[in-house]
Formats: C-alpha cells, sequence, structure tokens
C-alpha cells in the first residue's frame, strides 16, 4: 500500500495466515482500535 489513511476501524491492517501486507512506508495508520501494521516496508523505485 502507498500514501494510505487508515483511521477509526476497529481494525486498521489485518491479514490472514500466509498473507502479506507490503508498504511503501508512507501511509498514516492511527486512531483505530487496534492499528495493526504492514508485514514488510519496500523501496520505492
Amino acid at each position: 500500500m502507498g500514501q494510505s489513511t487508515i483511521t477509526n476501524n476497529t481494525v486498521g491492517v489485518s491479514f490472514g495466515t500466509g498473507g502479506v501486507v507490503s508498504s511503501f512506508g508512507n501511509n498514516r495508520i492511527i486512531g483505530n482500535a487496534t492499528d495493526g501494521s504492514p508485514t514488510s516496508t519496500i523501496a520505492e523505485h
């Protein structure tokens, strides 16, 4: 994900068994009951 804002949810970021959530590191995840986080950060090209 990139340049995303995830706020005011029960769970901000979640993934199932074996799932992957990659981020470009420029996201805002705040104000959720459980914020969660990406599984990896990748460099933008």
